[in-house]
């Protein structure tokens, strides 16, 4: 509830006492996945820094944190999972990843093309996500982006 409601501090306090950071509600979600869902970067850094969360822990949906952050438009929460390490590859139960789920919002395909925390490699993984399901807006920063600081 602490991540839910964004208690950064009793977040933290909780983890020192010996809360599970993996603990799951009715539909698997873990802290991690509220704080990100609702925006909560405070709270998902402290769970992150505590380095006791999986970044890739599945709800009863296969839904990841990352797939929450985004469909609910937290740029925030999704570039702090991505800078973590999450993986941006995995799909959830109706076969869906992060770059369908955000495909519809530019601000976090710029902020995800535009990281420098990933190698040309990757953001040319990232780019390729948005660009295959993307609206023309989204194509044309997917091809600027690409045009200016991706080698394939």
């Amino acid at each position: 509830m602490a991540c839910w409601h964004g208690y950064a501090k009793i977040t933290s306090a909780l983890l020192e006492a010996g809360a599970n950071a993996q603990a799951q509600n009715e539909d698997g979600e873990t802290p991690l996945h509220a704080a990100c869902q609702r925006g909560h970067q405070e709270c998902a850094r402290v769970l992150l820094d505590g380095g006791r969360c999986d970044l890739d822990a599945q709800d009863r949906w296969s839904n990841t944190a990352l797939h929450l952050a985004v469909k609910r438009r937290r740029a925030g929460a999704a570039m702090m999972l991505l800078h973590a390490g999450a993986d941006f590859d995995l799909l959830n139960c109706v076969r869906k990843y992060f770059g369908h789920l955000g495909y519809r919002h530019t601000d976090i395909v710029k902020a995800s093309l535009s990281s420098l925390a990933f190698t040309k490699r990757e953001r040319a993984r990232i780019h390729l996500h948005f660009e295959k399901f993307a609206r023309p807006s989204i194509k044309l920063i997917c091809h600027n982006f690409v045009a200016t600081s991706c080698e394939y």
